[in-house]
């Protein structure tokens, strides 16, 4: 399979619109004077399509439309080395079809390859995000994995979050980002600070599983397990161990 082929198009996200009847009239196929068959398009110009491949670049941020690795060799048995877009293509596969085992390997090589920074990954784009928003619930730990890239990795300042598209993700994921923003903790913390913040958070008495109490990290750095789903503390304290041997 040529992972290349599962970067997700403009189509798959809602951003190519259907046209409208009031609009735009249908093609229609007429006669030319030649007697050969010629497409004859409505006048009316204003309705927008999905933009061409010169400029998808310029609908996501980085100013690169695919999640791929653009400098890095595709290693076929190495998952962290595949575009982000295959990899929450098979997460939600996996999810469908309720394979667990799956959606662990899955999650895990997202975070190795988010991790690893490789040369020319560009992170998890505004496209992606959308369809992981469209093909999941509001518990899925794909989704919760790309808000808490978003709280702990983009810029907020004015002058560098113009390049991140805010507009073109749901609200509803948005307002997630924004509770997950107000959880967090002072970077550099005093013990004063530390405390305002988990009294003014909302979380001193509080376990919010996607909190750390003692440092401002996402659970993908303090504990990967987060996003696994197990049944129970023997099976995640197993795969804790498994992960730590194999590193």
């Amino acid at each position: 399979m040529n992972l290349q082929n599962l970067v997700i198009q403009p189509e798959e996200i809602g951003l190519i619109p259907t046209r409208s009847s009031d609009s735009i009239r249908k093609s229609k196929v007429e006669d030319d004077e030649n007697g050969t068959k010629c497409v004859t398009k409505s006048p009316d110009s204003s309705t927008e399509f999905a933009p061409s491949t010169n400029d998808k670049a310029d609908r996501v941020p980085g100013k690169t439309r695919s999640n791929e690795p653009q400098n890095c060799l595709l290693d076929g048995d190495d998952p962290s080395t595949w575009p982000l877009d295959a990899l929450a293509k098979l997460y939600i596969f996996a999810d469908r079809f309720d394979s667990h085992e799956l959606r662990v390997h899955t999650i895990n090589a997202l975070c190795d390859a988010l991790a690893n920074k490789r040369e020319g990954h560009r992170g998890m784009s505004n496209w992606l995000i959308r369809y992981i928003c469209l093909n999941t619930t509001a518990q899925s730990m794909l989704r919760r994995l790309a808000i808490h890239r978003i709280v702990y990795n983009v810029s907020f300042h004015p002058d560098t979050a113009k390049s991140f598209l805010w507009e073109e993700l749901p609200s509803e994921f948005l307002a997630a980002v924004v509770i997950a923003m107000g959880r967090r903790l002072p970077v550099r913390q005093c013990s004063t600070c530390h405390r305002r913040a988990l009294v003014e958070g909302g979380i001193i008495e509080v376990d919010i599983d996607d909190v750390c109490k003692e440092a401002d990290c996402p659970p993908y750095e303090s504990d990967a397990c987060f996003y696994h789903e197990h049944a129970n503390d023997q099976e995640r304290e197993t795969c804790c161990a498994r992960r730590t041997a194999t590193k």
